[in-house]
């Protein structure tokens, strides 16, 4: 009976692997689909400088790097900052903290 009850336990760890993954694939494919066209959109903005060699060009993509960290940060610090339910807002914070490992800072 111990075998088969451990074999049950197992199957459930496997099929609640699977459920989770199949839950959280299209929003991972949602965020790197987003963050994949943020990084072309730069591109082409900025290909002329970087591709030239340009004296500036350093700066230039110092720039296009410094432009595609803000415009994917921009839709979630407007959000958060927009979010008026103390709770929610604890909420996002922590499972941001979580999500990107961030360390806690006053």
């Amino acid at each position: 009976m111990e075998d088969a009850e451990k074999d049950v336990f197992e199957m459930l760890e496997v099929f609640n692997a699977w459920q989770r993954s199949v839950l959280v694939a299209p929003i991972i494919v949602s965020l790197r689909k987003k963050f994949e066209a943020i990084r072309i959109e730069q591109i082409e903005k900025s290909r002329t400088a970087i591709i030239k060699g340009e004296s500036g060009s350093k700066y230039a993509l110092d720039q296009f790097s410094c432009k595609i960290v803000n415009q994917i940060l921009h839709g979630p610090t407007v959000a958060l900052k927009a979010t008026t339910d103390y709770r929610l807002l604890g909420q996002h914070a922590e499972s941001l903290r979580k999500l990107f490992n961030l360390k806690e800072q006053y």
